[in-house]
């Protein structure tokens, strides 16, 4: 259960811990990737509700920490259309990653090679 909390968690923080990253990283859609599919390993081992809610998390703080952009701009036609967009965008990731983790979940070692080749093959 505290893998998964951590999970959760990780879930939630992620957008504001990985912008310092993203900012001198070439590609973060990589970075975030990589860290999705980390809480993915960290809740593998649950059932499919709980990805669907770590997405739902990510895709919320990764909202609200962009809504700083819009107050800044003071625009906010595309706000909603963001929301829908990142929300849709991040559990399709995360369910897929969630799949592929899904073939090794009875391996005890978080980076057993065969785990971590199946969440990107």
């Amino acid at each position: 259960m505290n893998l998964l909390v951590l999970g959760l968690l990780l879930a939630f923080a992620s957008p504001l811990l990985l912008w310092p990253i993203e900012q001198i990283f070439p590609w973060p859609f990589i970075v975030e990737e990589m860290v999705k599919a980390f809480i993915v390993i960290l809740i593998a081992n649950h059932q499919i509700k709980w990805p669907i809610i770590a997405g739902l998390l990510f895709s919320l703080s990764e909202t609200v920490f962009y809504l700083f952009n819009f107050f800044k701009l003071a625009n906010f036609d595309d706000f909603f259309t963001r929301i829908i967009m990142t929300t849709t965008l991040h559990l399709t990731t995360i369910l897929i990653i969630y799949l592929g983790a899904l073939k090794t979940v009875g391996t005890t070692n978080w980076f057993y090679p065969r785990r971590l080749n199946s969440l990107f093959f």
